[in-house]
């Protein structure tokens, strides 16, 4: 993976980890909240995803907005690997979704 820039490896709670395959969760701090990257492998490929969480965050529940196109640039560009392609998915929950594609 490639560097991380301004993101913060954070611990994931037992309960979230167990059923992840590799998985990396990561914090990033901006203007009106937290910006969160859970990223692992699904069936061999890279999953990551992204959301936003208001100040002060309480749990890691989505409660802000949709991360911005230039976020999810930059967790893309500063996380996954290069010369990796990834498809979007938008959740209903304010939830981006990477998944790796061939």
């Amino acid at each position: 993976m490639a560097a991380k820039s301004d993101w913060l490896e954070v611990v994931l709670p037992h309960e979230v980890a167990d059923p992840l395959v590799n998985p990396i969760a990561l914090l990033r701090h901006v203007h009106d909240g937290d910006l969160h990257l859970l990223v692992s492998e699904e069936d061999n490929k890279l999953h990551a995803a992204i959301w936003h969480t208001k100040h002060p965050a309480k749990n890691r529940i989505p409660t802000g907005r949709f991360p911005t196109w230039d976020e999810i640039q930059d967790a893309r560009d500063s996380v996954l690997p290069k010369e990796s392609k990834f498809v979007a998915v938008v959740d209903r929950d304010k939830v981006i979704h990477l998944w790796e594609h061939e």
